[in-house]
């Protein structure tokens, strides 16, 4: 999966992403044929500016290779940094009325403010069996913290 993002700030505490994933599902036994997955979103963010500790909340809509039957429109996510903001507790939740609803719960670790390593475990849900989730972020032209962390 791709995923592009931009984030616009609101003031210390808000800001909104808009942002698409893109990515494709290669044949298997159960899906014959390559399939294109597409999802669209927009979220509302709050960071405390102490902790930085983040709540996400928004909406999507995604093809139904992603979502697969029914309607999806909402996607939750949390961020509680631990250790001098490179270790992160994270959790995430896509639903709505549809096949494909999951939650994620995982741990994150920057090692640089440009690049992120997830790790997660996703439950079993109606129509995904429980799985681990390993996922690479890069974040082109983050800036670097000056400040110190706790």
């Amino acid at each position: 999966m791709t995923n592009f993002q931009k984030v616009i700030p609101l003031n210390e505490y808000f800001r909104v992403g808009v942002g698409d994933q893109f990515g494709v599902n290669l044949p298997s036994e159960a899906r014959p044929s390559t399939q294109l997955l597409y999802m669209a979103y927009a979220n509302f963010v709050f960071e405390d500016p102490q902790s930085h500790l983040q709540l996400q909340m928004g909406g999507y809509h995604a093809n139904q290779a992603y979502r697969g039957k029914g309607d999806g429109f909402i996607m939750m996510g949390l961020d509680i940094p631990l250790w001098k903001r490179k270790i992160h507790i994270i959790a995430d939740y896509i639903g709505g009325d549809t096949e494909n609803s999951v939650s994620v719960l995982g741990v994150s670790y920057l090692p640089d403010p440009n690049v992120a390593i997830s790790f997660g475990y996703q439950p079993k849900a109606a129509n995904s069996p429980a799985s681990e989730v390993i996922e690479i972020s890069i974040f082109p032209g983050r800036k670097k913290n000056k400040k110190k962390h706790r």
